[in-house]
């Protein structure tokens, strides 16, 4: 046992938690009382000090196994609370390639994700909005709310860094500047410096999946079909209705009476993370599929189609193994 709990108790945890639960712990904690979520509040502002200084003690072996023994560890070496929380939902180094889906989300459900001081009929209620939000959006596989015309908003920025970023990586392959070997190791470079990062291979998995599927599409007929220039198909939407059942099914495995009543706050905060993680790769992958229609819709001429499907369809191929 340690001669001191103190910083167990911030994360409101065990002293015997293992690194997932600390982690897990730290996510939840630190979202509630996030400054961008709370702005003006000095007090939490200080408490997520509390918390990311906790985290960091108790996430390094070394230091962990000083404070157990001696109540105290050396604090001049931790770095900056806010830059901890970015990292951990992937910071700003998945930006270019799926916008700002994590952190934004994250701050934006931080205050539905605490059990604490909640009644059950208050969570299922949530819960209620949830699911109702989730079916609405059963028969569709894009982005309708996207508009070319609306360049101010944060979705349009979002899409248009991720198309930007798509550009770059993919101009190589597409100029014949590279081999298809060179450019595959391109690619697993950007995925080697990036697999440490928190949801690293859920992130890449998600848009793997939707590169394959829709640079198949052209490759295997040929040509775009459908105007606008939106690449469906039955897979495709399938693929979207079984995401968007996976996040019901996470939302009403929550609402049910005896789950609520049966879970600890701790477990039951769990749950709901895991209902937020899966609305978030709903997101991932409709802008994925909406810089995907505006990327190979493009494309001048039917030899730089192909050209620019193959090189999604490397990427994703790469991805889908992370």
């Amino acid at each position: 046992m340690p001669v001191d709990r103190a910083l167990y108790d911030v994360l409101k945890i065990e002293p015997s938690a293992d690194e997932s639960q600390i982690r897990k712990a730290y996510l939840l904690q630190a979202m509630k009382h996030h400054p961008d979520k709370n702005p003006g509040d000095k007090q939490a502002e200080e408490m997520f000090k509390k918390i990311s200084d906790a985290y960091q003690i108790l996430s390094d072996p070394d230091k962990r196994r000083l404070y157990d023994e001696h109540g105290t560890t050396k604090q001049e070496d931790l770095i900056d609370p806010k830059l901890i929380f970015k990292n951990l939902f992937g910071g700003d180094k998945f930006v270019s390639l799926i916008g700002e889906s994590l952190f934004a989300a994250a701050l934006k459900n931080a205050d539905k994700l605490s059990a604490e001081g909640q009644s059950n009929d208050e969570i299922k209620s949530m819960f209620d909005e949830a699911i109702s939000s989730s079916k609405a959006k059963k028969n569709c596989t894009d982005l309708t709310e996207y508009s070319e015309d609306d360049v101010n908003t944060s979705l349009h920025k979002n899409i248009k860094i991720m198309h930007e970023y798509l550009m770059a990586k993919c101009s190589p392959y597409v100029k014949e500047l590279c081999t298809r070997s060179e450019f595959e190791q391109a690619i697993q470079d950007e995925i080697k410096s990036l697999r440490s990062e928190s949801f690293a291979k859920e992130i890449f998995n998600a848009v793997g999946y939707v590169y394959k599927y829709r640079a198949h599409q052209v490759l295997k007929r040929g040509k775009l079909l459908g105007i606008p220039c939106v690449l469906k198909g039955m897979r495709d939407i399938g693929h979207s209705v079984s995401t968007i059942y996976g996040t019901v099914k996470a939302a009403q495995m929550i609402k049910r009476s005896q789950d609520i009543e049966n879970k600890s706050p701790t477990d039951l905060e769990a749950m709901i993370m895991n209902f937020f993680w899966k609305e978030t790769v709903l997101e991932i992958e409709m802008k994925t599929r909406k810089v995907l229609d505006i990327y190979l819709c493009g494309s001048n001429g039917k030899h730089e189609l192909t050209k620019r499907a193959e090189a999604v369809a490397i990427i994703g191929e790469l991805y889908s193994t992370v």
